[in-house]
């Protein structure tokens, strides 16, 4: 019984082993040779696309995002994205306190100053736009709510910019309100 279960064992071992030597060798033929069809499959597996927003507002809102993240220090951040959307009335403090918590950081200032990434935003805005139930209604309230963000997204920064330091002092002498 041992005896068959250490023959097993080494046999897959020396498969295992033979299979690995044979895509390394592989990967490099094809990387010196035909590098035209090599495929770098940490690029395809980080495209991501939004489920609900249109293409034309995910680009409108992709320039704008990048923009502003080159202008600001640390880039754009969760609570700038809350203050422009608090702005607008289309957050309540469940979401916030939600989008706040996805970051993944369990300090007020982590959590604030965490920066987001464009897919983030997206599914922020859908979670938004889920109270809408017509499909209509749904398309002209996406338009108008890209639109909005996007106006209001650069005026937002220079007030965001002045008063972080105090939300954040708040936060923390609150600490057990949003953790």
């Amino acid at each position: 019984m041992y005896y068959y279960d250490s023959f097993r064992r080494t046999r897959n071992w020396f498969r295992i082993k033979r299979y690995r030597i044979r895509n390394k060798y592989q990967t490099r033929w094809i990387h010196k040779f035909n590098p035209d069809k090599a495929v770098y499959y940490s690029a395809i597996e980080n495209i991501k696309m939004p489920k609900r927003i249109t293409p034309e507002n995910y680009m409108k809102l992709s320039e704008a995002f990048i923009r502003v993240d080159n202008t600001l220090a640390f880039g754009v951040s969760r609570q700038l994205i809350i203050n422009v959307l608090t702005k607008m009335e289309r957050m309540d403090n469940k979401i916030a306190s939600k989008f706040l918590s996805d970051s993944g950081y369990s300090k007020a200032r982590g959590r604030t100053m965490h920066t987001c990434e464009i897919i983030e935003l997206c599914q922020l805005l859908e979670i938004i736009l889920d109270k809408v139930k017509n499909d209509k209604a749904y398309e002209q309230n996406q338009n108008e709510l890209v639109e909005g963000f996007i106006d209001l997204l650069p005026k937002e920064i220079k007030n965001f910019e002045e008063n972080i330091d105090k939300v954040i002092a708040e936060m923390e002498k609150n600490s057990y309100e949003y953790r």
